[in-house]
């Protein structure tokens, strides 16, 4: 991976961190993390893997963050200076 796309990668790493602790909230006694970026170097499509605590619950919360994708999208779009923006697609790690 070139350093650009690293850069691209731990920047959207970082304010999609943001976007959930602003516009998801988390079950009591449980945390959701974003554990890595991958971004397509035509900036198509960003993949955000998520590590969900307990995991007894990551299915069901991982369901309720799926619901929320295009708020995130949204979210993310208005915080990036990107020409074209990437589609997010949420993976459990």
């Amino acid at each position: 991976m070139t350093r650009k796309m690293e850069s691209v990668d731990e920047l959207i790493k970082r304010i999609f961190g943001q976007i959930i602790l602003e516009n998801f909230e988390t079950p009591n006694g449980c945390l959701v993390t974003v554990d890595k970026v991958e971004t397509l170097k035509n900036l198509q499509e960003t993949k955000i893997y998520l590590k969900i605590f307990p995991t007894e619950k990551e299915r069901k919360i991982f369901e309720l963050l799926q619901l929320k994708t295009g708020l995130f999208q949204k979210e993310l779009a208005q915080r990036l200076s990107f020409h074209s923006l990437p589609k997010i697609k949420l993976l459990l790690s």
